[in-house]
């Protein structure tokens, strides 16, 4: 591991040299940090990082940019970052064990800063290779803003949710786009149904899940490095995480912008979408996976106790035995749990009982319309699936809100 050599705080330094980039102890002024990950970018890049800095001389904080190239190779995204390194002041040599930097900063409070992936590896890798960056760099609390390359977003519209961010409440902030007007139909259609997936899997509505304006406190800068995914799915754990911890996530309305059809973005509309929607469904399918073991066990005693004893008895013995087994699979597998064991197994007991109650009632009722015994529990047991679902989600193994510590 290379050892960082210390030198005066407002000395800029880049680490791909053995040295630690570090902020002006001295600067009393709050830290907005602007990550930009970008892919074969165009002049768009180029005018928003002008943008920004033309704004930083009104701020009453400092600005840091931080451009990273997830690979690019056409010789006109080259043309944009050799542009962006000669605005940064420095170009740093080709490495493959670590990206390349560049950076500079004003006497105005703005910092540029670039950082290469040697190959493509995706948003969600570029994002993370940003964090990690600022993590190291991050000195004193201050808010990160994630914005996108392609022209969406407004530079006055993202230091507003910065703004916004460092004086409001905890919390997750989002610039949410209004989908009216002239909007590319698959833009509108698949934010308006991923919405609504979200809040069924998670009880949280979120207008604008797609959106790639976000901005949070730097304390979350290591939960965010530890977030999982390459790609754009990246964005949606980044959600489910904050809605699954009981984060508060705000929206706050920004311009909607679309050009050219949104002909800039590398959203590949069937593979991408089917990385995010594995991401919100994997855990119902893990949870299913168990409920099917679960099943199974639950009706091969429940045909075998049928020989023996009546129908609702034989229910009762086989889902007592099979929720023993259910409840240590979830716990562990499903939603992994780290809170008391006394809470959550009392509450999966008072569930059990509820959604025993109401598959018992069920089954039976189906058994007196004329249904034999075993086509009764098989029309019974998809209900019973999502209310259990539902219910160890929001009541035996919620988690607590994770405190925000600056």
């Amino acid at each position: 591991m290379k050892k960082y050599e210390e030198r005066p705080a407002h000395i800029i330094l880049t680490p791909e040299r053995g040295k630690r980039a570090r902020l002006g102890k001295e600067d009393a002024m709050d830290d907005y940090f602007i990550l930009i990950p970008a892919y074969e970018p165009d002049d768009r890049l180029l005018e928003l990082v002008e943008e920004l800095r033309g704004r930083s001389g009104s701020l009453e904080a400092n600005l840091h940019v931080l451009v990273v190239d997830d690979g690019s190779r056409r010789p006109e995204a080259q043309a944009v970052f050799r542009r962006l390194e000669e605005l940064a002041g420095q170009a740093g040599p080709d490495s493959d064990s670590m990206p390349e930097t560049g950076e500079n900063r004003t006497k105005t409070g703005f910092r540029l800063m670039l950082l290469r992936h040697p190959q493509n590896r995706g948003k969600g890798a570029a994002l993370r290779t940003g964090l990690a960056y600022l993590r190291r760099l991050v000195e004193k609390p201050g808010v990160v803003v994630l914005m996108d390359a392609d022209g969406q977003h407004r530079p006055d519209d993202a230091l507003h949710l910065a703004h916004r961010c460092l004086y409001g409440a905890n919390g997750l902030y989002l610039g949410s786009r209004h989908f009216s007007g002239e909007i590319p139909l698959r833009s509108k259609l698949g934010n308006r149904l991923t919405c609504q997936v979200f809040a069924l899997v998670t009880g949280q509505k979120v207008s604008d899940t797609q959106t790639g304006l976000r901005a949070f406190c730097t304390a979350y800068i290591p939960k965010m490095c530890k977030i999982g995914g390459e790609r754009y799915e990246y964005e949606m754990r980044m959600l489910l995480e904050f809605a699954g911890d009981r984060i508060p996530i705000y929206e706050i309305p920004i311009e909607t912008i679309y050009e050219n059809n949104n002909a800039g973005s590398h959203f590949h509309a069937v593979r991408d979408s089917i990385r995010i929607y594995r991401v919100i469904f994997e855990q119902i399918i893990s949870f299913a996976g168990v409920s099917l073991a679960s099943f199974g066990l639950d009706y091969l005693l429940y045909a075998l106790m049928t020989l023996m004893i009546p129908v609702v008895g034989a229910n009762v013995l086989a889902r007592l035995i099979s929720a023993a087994f259910n409840y240590s699979l979830n716990r562990k597998l499903v939603f992994h749990h780290r809170g008391r064991l006394g809470r959550s197994l009392s509450r999966y007991a008072l569930t059990a009982v509820l959604v025993l109650c109401a598959d018992t009632c069920l089954v039976y009722g189906l058994t007196a319309l004329g249904l034999g015994a075993l086509t009764a529990k098989l029309i019974a047991e998809p209900t019973i699936f999502i209310l259990s679902y539902l219910v160890q989600k929001n009541f035996v193994f919620v988690r607590k809100e994770v405190p925000y510590v600056a």
